[in-house]
């Protein structure tokens, strides 16, 4: 079986009738103005998509709320579309689970969870969810 692992992706798919109107962000990396978009597919294709397992790992540092510094703030409008996204695939029939790792006791991870100290750790968990299903 193969699966989806993505590490703080920057958008999402969904089908075409189901995007949400765009995320709003003070982000530097959205257009001004415009927010945090999904990306719209076509059913077919998306349902292709969620017949593979799927996990969004997100690490710390991320705002609950609109924040005025650019970069916390995309990251707090892609967190709260990656929440969206997995529930349109869950609704869908698919599996779809965001992991925000300090919910998870794994704290002191940035955007680049792969490079920092405890890197192993965020390893484990991705690795016992693939053992999980069975990839």
């Amino acid at each position: 079986m193969t699966g989806v692992i993505a590490l703080e992706p920057g958008t999402f798919v969904m089908p075409e009738e189901e995007c949400p109107a765009p995320y709003a962000s003070n982000s530097a990396f959205a257009i001004p103005g415009a927010g945090i978009p999904c990306i719209p597919v076509p059913m077919a294709m998306f349902e292709q998509l969620i017949k593979k397992p799927i996990i969004v790992y997100f690490g710390d540092y991320i705002p609950k709320v609109t924040v005025e510094f650019p970069a916390q703030d995309h990251w707090r409008a892609v967190l709260a579309l990656a929440h969206t996204f997995a529930d349109c695939v869950n609704r869908h029939g698919g599996d779809a689970k965001v992991v925000y790792l300090p919910d998870e006791g794994i704290c002191g991870n940035s955007h680049f969870m792969f490079q920092e100290k405890n890197n192993r750790e965020v390893f484990e968990h991705i690795h016992k969810w693939m053992q999980e299903k069975g990839i």
